[in-house]
């Protein structure tokens, strides 16, 4: 694997070769400002890279496989901590850091899309899925804020401004949901 540079489009090093080689690159995501980025592999391994010097971190998730195999990833920051979010095919979602993981109450079915924000200073992940919900998490206290969010078919991607806005993307359309005002 290779860093490169966008703007001038050619390799800036590459990563850690010390990193023992786990298959194609299935999903990314950065964390930390932008300096650590995370991957999801083929094999559902999911590992940290310092994006500042190519190092690898570490494994934050082993290989899975089946209904374990994991398909859509997120990253955030909680207060100094790492922190790589996983769903699978049997509608898990798990939080992984170097500390072990965490489960929180998934979905029914594969969870296909994943996107992290910090709203009014609290690091949130958002989750969608075959089961046509989105749910939003508070990732310090690990638990669901407000209510599921049901769509008319199986939600496909997820994206979450800092505004605390959300993107839904579901079967042929796309919806953009924002909070309630303060009362």
């Amino acid at each position: 694997m290779v860093l490169w540079d966008p703007v001038r489009g050619d390799v800036v090093e590459g990563l850690d070769p010390s990193a023992e080689r786990v298959g194609a690159v299935v999903a990314v995501a950065v964390a930390d400002g932008g300096s650590v980025g995370v991957t999801l592999h083929d094999d559902s391994s999911v590992r940290a890279w310092s994006l500042a010097d190519g190092r690898c971190r570490g494994q934050l998730a082993p290989p899975a496989g089946g209904g374990a195999q994991r398909v859509s990833l997120a990253a955030a920051t909680v207060g100094e901590r790492l922190v790589a979010v996983t769903g699978d095919w049997s509608g898990r979602v798990q939080l992984w850091d170097e500390a072990g993981r965490a489960a929180l109450v998934g979905h029914a079915g594969p969870v296909w899309a994943l996107a992290s924000a910090v709203v009014d200073g609290r690091p949130l992940v958002v989750t969608g899925g075959d089961d046509r919900v989105v749910r939003v998490w508070d990732l310090v206290a690990r638990r669901q804020v407000g209510s599921d969010l049901e769509f008319p078919s199986e939600v496909t991607a997820v994206a979450m401004a800092s505004d605390g806005r959300l993107v839904v993307g579901f079967g042929d359309d796309i919806a953009v949901l924002a909070p309630r005002p303060p009362a």
